[in-house]
């Protein structure tokens, strides 16, 4: 896997478009096999199942307890930003019929064409985090005309839980 090298610092605020086309194929994670270490990671994923023109959809990734992708869900049509917790209700309900339990972790990437950044993200991560219950909520991306990663506002003490990308 080749590796750009982005910084937390530069990861917000870089355009989506250019950003998500500056990825090869060969830059994704490859599921079940390398982990998801960081945003950049998830972008070049999502920069594989995304194309241009960009729609709005979230993406749910499912990740192991090695931070490696085990399934990849793509919901399309979230159109409003609330529809993200919707999204999480569906993933807590199909948790709860997994034969083989819960995962440990999921990473999302809200994609919202040309919107601009909403200040109730941070409300909805705390919000989807409730609801995921037992299944921590690793990282949150939200792809407008810019990158913004929604980060966590509250520390949770669950020593079962692997820790945060």
């Amino acid at each position: 896997m080749a590796r750009q090298h982005f910084t937390h610092k530069r990861l917000d605020g870089l355009h989506t478009v250019e950003t998500l086309a500056s990825f090869q194929p060969d830059e994704a994670p490859r599921a079940n096999v390398d982990p998801i270490t960081d945003e950049r990671d998830l972008l070049a994923l999502a920069a594989l199942v995304l194309g241009p023109p960009l729609e709005h959809k979230t993406l749910v990734v499912i990740l192991d307890d090695h931070r490696r992708g085990r399934s990849l869900i793509t919901v399309t049509g979230t159109d409003d930003p609330d529809d993200v917790i919707e999204v999480a209700h569906f993933i807590r309900d199909a948790v709860d019929l997994a034969p083989r339990g819960a995962p440990p972790a999921i990473a999302l990437v809200s994609v919202r064409p040309d919107a601009p950044v909403d200040p109730d993200d941070a409300d909805r991560r705390d919000e989807i985090a409730q609801i995921l219950g037992p299944v921590r909520l690793d990282e949150w991306l939200v792809l407008g005309e810019w990158i913004t990663r929604v980060p966590a506002t509250a520390v949770r003490s669950d020593s079962n839980a692997i820790p945060p990308l």
